[in-house]
């Protein structure tokens, strides 16, 4: 008789491959690191540098990741607790730090905005458009503006196109950083 598994929330999920930069940088890193530490050992090109260069690259790849993740969050937090505390200070004053001037020239027409969706006005060059947060638009010649044409959205680039540069330019880094340090040691 077999038993069946039973589906539960507590069963780990399958792991999703996902790329980041501290991740592709970390990699790049412990791949220069695997390289310097195999040609001290002057097993380099053999298979117990392969093996070598196996540990060495994951322990200090997931050194590197780890240390840059940490790095970036330490920093954002850092960024938000300054904001936090700026807004909650006394002397803050927004108005004085953004001063909202006109500066009296044409106002653009913004893309993906249509002007004849605007209220009928009374010929007067200001007028408020609805369903945009009370944002004020004033026509260069006091007339109505044509409609604004529709644009293309923007393309994204493929993901895989993204990965192919970023991987080369990691391979270009762990490059130099392998040669910056062979030169040093006079290898």
């Amino acid at each position: 008789m077999t038993e069946e598994k039973q589906d539960t929330p507590g069963q780990k999920e399958p792991l999703k491959v996902s790329f980041s930069l501290p991740q592709i940088t970390g990699g790049a890193l412990a791949a220069a690191t695997a390289a310097a530490i195999g040609s001290q050992l002057g097993v380099a090109g053999t298979i117990l540098g392969a093996m070598v260069a196996s540990i060495v690259g994951g322990v200090a790849g997931t050194l590197y990741s780890a240390g840059i993740d940490r790095t970036h969050r330490k920093v954002s937090d850092a960024i938000v607790r300054g904001y936090d505390r700026l807004r909650h200070d006394e002397a803050y004053d927004p108005e004085e730090l953004h001063p909202l001037e006109a500066d009296g020239g044409a106002t653009k027409v913004l893309p993906g905005v249509a002007a004849a969706a605007a209220a009928p006005t009374d010929g007067a060059p200001t007028q408020a458009l609805p369903g945009l947060d009370d944002s004020v638009f004033r026509s260069a010649t006091g007339a109505s503006p044509a409609l604004v044409p529709e644009s293309s959205p923007r393309r994204r680039k493929p993901v895989w196109t993204v990965m192919a540069v970023t991987a080369g330019a990691m391979f270009l880094v762990a490059l130099v950083v392998i040669t910056v340090v062979e030169l040093g040691l006079g290898h």
